[in-house]
């Protein structure tokens, strides 16, 4: 292969200096940082952990195609020869490369003694775990993996608060064998996918249900109900992955986050001696199974969705959360499974300060390091800004909404206690920014100690200047990092020997279980009605003057409960009861005429009209002769006719009296009597009916449900107006909302049994009377009510009461019984995905 560099006669191939002083130790999260001083110019050069591994190469033997061999199997990076090129001239032009001359192995002084004349003590702190004097000949060869360990990728959570028990035992025979870490691989895409179809085909049900169920949730139900499902099952994943992988999880417990919220946790021990795979398997395990527990949430309340119990919002409430955990753990942008392993497919475990770095360099217009990719600076720099910006706009957020919260809750007291609780985190965010800034001036400290023992206060002080300057050394690239073989831990479980005769045997058990008869039942939320209600109004407009009854008794038909005002309706009653005898008298008398008395005198008044007519006319005659005759005046006579007229016409008339007497009452005057003798007898009636009407009786046999009726007393109450409730619940009628899937197990007679949320150590039976001929629809899908009676003895079950009841239906296998609802999901709701 023709040479790409020329810059050595042995291939061209380039030789560090032997004189370098090289320190190698550890990054703010463990990643590797070798340190080369040049005692020439006084220079010192930053190198990461694959610029290191470059540098070790230079030894004037090793060639570029060999060293791009070893690169590429050290970090599955492909160097080109123009890389090369370009690391090359740089670590010529700061004066790093000797000559031709054969190589010589060089070894350092060893510290120097101390006043007393013994060596200084090795170095203790995080940020300087491992200083070492190298030299040419002593340095790490290339290719044997040290280089490369993946320690950084842990995650930097705060220690457990309190710590529960020691999980090692219970994690790893979960974790036995590898099968659960296998199966997130293996069935989580498939759940996902199944999950991701459902969503696509329900989005308006889920945001429907979702603004239905969450609006009675408080952020503490929201918080307690994300601990106890979510970050639980989450924890116990990661524990026993970490288990399956070779890491150890000794402590189990709670972490308090942001200080205030209580999180279950685990710690985890050992990952920084985990090769790529292992990391690769840990933090990708740990993003899978919350995408499996999302996917899982999200498909079990599609199924569960049209039962309309509480479980589908149990599954719905677990959806969103996962869902949020989800983003948050895969998200790069904090820290989470998601970054580390983004930092495990890069090569790059400390990610987030190298880009930090990157970016602060960018902004303050400082050099930047020497990097094998330049193309990566601007991304690093993109992703720092990016972080930063996410963790304004989530906290941003998280304060909003606290704010909102607790203003809507708690109105000023709310404000108080933001403002309190936003006191506090200031306080630990600072607390914590001078703990961190105390333990780097330490860390330094250290390391300014360490360097005044090899080099002296100047020379340190110098060392300490150009590395902070950045003059010269570089910031690691990233990069995918081949596996390494770790050792497992010895308390990992081992794969144990003995015949897998148990699993059989439960399997067997199982599959016979299976095959059992189940009877099988259906149901549905319930409310409960009584098998009779009536209400009690008032009939007439007046006044409540007596309440005999309270409320809450059990009655029978027709006792008074309460009376009304009647004075007007008994003075009615009076008044009419005289007319009515008046017009009775005057009935019998009609009835009984005429009497002996009345013809008798009839005929005696007859009588003597007669006699005074004929003595009138006689008289009236003779005056007429004597008026002839001149003897009378005209006058005169004309006196006597006129009084012989006037009694004739009384004779007629007493005439005309005595046939009216004994022919007796016209038919029609007895008649018209009679009517207005019954026209007062309903007058009074009605008069009686509106007197009993201010008495306000039970119309069945049953309880008087409403309570407190002394306080009606002296109430006006129109006609219509409610007075109270009578139930009776000796016997009950239960609806049923059946979901319409299910409605096929059910028929008339079937048995009931049902609980409600008073009573739930208690099953009430009956059986089923009627089923609604239509679907009623409800939010969560269609249901058919279903009518049940049930016997109420003791009046235990009120109305208005709900619970949840069973209706009974056929025999089933168990197999079939539990699995009614998956096999309606994949016939109906998966066939309808289907184009």
């Amino acid at each position: 292969m023709p040479n790409p560099s020329g810059k050595s006669p042995l291939d061209g191939w380039p030789r560090l200096r032997d004189d370098l002083t090289i320190l190698e130790t550890r990054g703010r999260m463990g990643a590797l940082v070798v340190l080369v001083t040049d005692p020439i110019s006084g220079e010192t050069y930053e190198f990461g952990a694959e610029e290191w591994f470059l540098l070790q190469t230079f030894d004037g033997l090793t060639g570029a195609d060999q060293a791009i061999q070893q690169f590429a199997a050290e970090f599955a990076i492909e160097l080109s020869y123009e890389d090369i090129d370009s690391f090359v001239d740089s670590v010529m032009g700061w004066g790093l490369i000797e000559g031709f001359e054969p190589v010589e192995a060089v070894v350092e002084p060893a510290p120097a003694p101390d006043e007393a004349g013994s060596p200084r003590a090795p170095l203790e702190g995080d940020q300087v775990e491992d200083i070492l004097p190298l030299s040419a000949a002593a340095r790490h060869p290339p290719g044997d993996g040290k280089a490369n360990r993946m320690g950084a990728s842990s995650l930097d959570e705060p220690p457990l608060s309190w710590v529960w028990f020691d999980p090692s035992a219970l994690f790893g025979l979960l974790g036995s064998r590898g099968l659960f870490l296998r199966s997130l691989f293996y069935v989580v895409p498939l759940l996902t996918a199944t999950g991701f179809f459902a969503l696509v085909n329900n989005v308006q049900p889920f945001l429907a249900d979702f603004a239905r169920f969450r609006a009675p949730l408080s952020l503490f139900h929201n918080l307690l109900f994300s601990m106890i499902t979510v970050n639980l099952l989450t924890q116990i994943a990661r524990g026993i992955i970490c288990r399956q992988v070779g890491a150890g999880v000794p402590e189990f417990g709670i972490r308090m986050m942001i200080g205030l919220i209580p999180r279950f946790g685990v710690r985890v021990v050992g990952e920084d001696d985990l090769d790529r795979d292992n990391l690769i398997g840990l933090h990708g395990g740990t993003v899978l199974s919350r995408l499996g527990l999302l996917a899982f949430a999200l498909t079990f309340w599609l199924i569960t969705r049209p039962s309309g119990t509480g479980l589908s919002s149990i599954f719905l409430l677990l959806t969103v959360v996962s869902g949020i955990s989800f983003f948050l753990t895969i998200n790069p942008l904090i820290n989470g499974s998601g970054y580390s392993l983004l930092s495990v497919l890069l090569g790059s475990p400390d990610l987030r300060q190298r880009a930090n770095r990157a970016l602060m360099c960018k902004l303050t217009g400082r050099p930047l390091p020497y990097n094998l990719r330049d193309s990566n600076r601007a991304a690093l720099s993109a992703y720092a800004l990016a972080s930063m910006l996410f963790l304004f706009l989530l906290f941003g957020l998280i304060l909003l909404f606290a704010a909102e919260w607790l203003e809507f809750n708690f109105s000023g007291t709310g404000v108080v206690i933001f403002l309190v609780l936003a006191g506090f985190l200031a306080v630990r965010f600072s607390s914590k920014l001078k703990e961190r800034k105390a333990n780097m001036n330490q860390k330094k400290a250290d390391m300014q100690q360490a360097l005044e023992a090899r080099f002296g206060p100047e020379r340190a002080e110098q060392i300490i200047q150009q590395v902070r300057g950045g003059g010269g050394g570089g910031l690691q690239s990233g990069g995918p990092l081949p596996p390494i073989e770790h050792e497992e831990s010895a308390d990992a479980p081992q794969p144990s020997g003995r015949r897998p005769w148990k699993r059989y045997v439960a399997l067997l058990a199982l599959f016979l279980v299976a095959l059992l008869p189940y009877p099988f039942e259906t149901g549905g939320p319930l409310q409960v009605l009584p098998s009779d209600r009536q209400e009690i109004y008032a009939e007439i407009e007046s006044f409540v003057a007596e309440v005999l009854h309270v409320g809450n008794e059990s009655l029978v038909a027709g006792t008074v409960v309460a009376t009304l005002s009647s004075s007007e309706q008994q003075n009615d009653i009076l008044t009419t009861k005289a007319k009515l005898l008046e017009q009775t008298a005057h009935l019998q008398e009609l009835l009984n005429t005429p009497t002996a008395e009345d013809l008798a005198l009839a005929q005696q008044r007859l009588q003597t009209t007669e006699v005074r007519a004929k003595f009138s006319r006689e008289s009236a005659n003779r005056l007429h002769q004597l008026y002839k005759s001149g003897d009378v005046s005209l006058d005169k006579y004309e006196d006597a006719k006129r009084k012989s007229e006037i009694d004739r016409l009384e004779t007629l008339e007493e005439k005309a009296n005595l046939a009216r007497i004994e022919s007796g009452p016209h038919p029609q005057e007895i008649e018209a009597a009679r009517y207005e003798v019954q026209r007062l007898e309903e007058q009074q009636r009605f008069y009686q009916s509106e007197l009993d009407r201010t008495q306000l009786i039970m119309p069945i046999d049953g309880r008087l449900v409403t309570e407190n009726l002394h306080h009606m007393v002296g109430k006006y109450l129109d006609k219509g107006d409610l007075y109270a409730t009578v139930e009776n619940d000796r016997m009950v009628r239960v609806l049923i909302d059946v979901p319409q899937s299910d409605i096929s197990e059910v028929a008339k007679n079937s048995t009931v049994r049902l609980k409600s949320w008073a009573y739930p150590e208690r099953i009430f039976e009956g059986v089923v009377l009627d089923i609604a001929p239509v679907v009623t629809e409800e939010s969560f899908g269609g249901v058919i009510t279903v009518t049940a009676q049930i016997d109420n003895p003791d009046g235990l079950l009120k109305s208005g009461m709900t619970g949840y009841g069973k209706i009974e239906g056929e025999t089933k296998m168990v197999f079939i019984a539990f699995t009614r609802a998956f096999v309606r999901f994949f016939r109906i709701e998966m066939w309808s995905w289907i184009p």
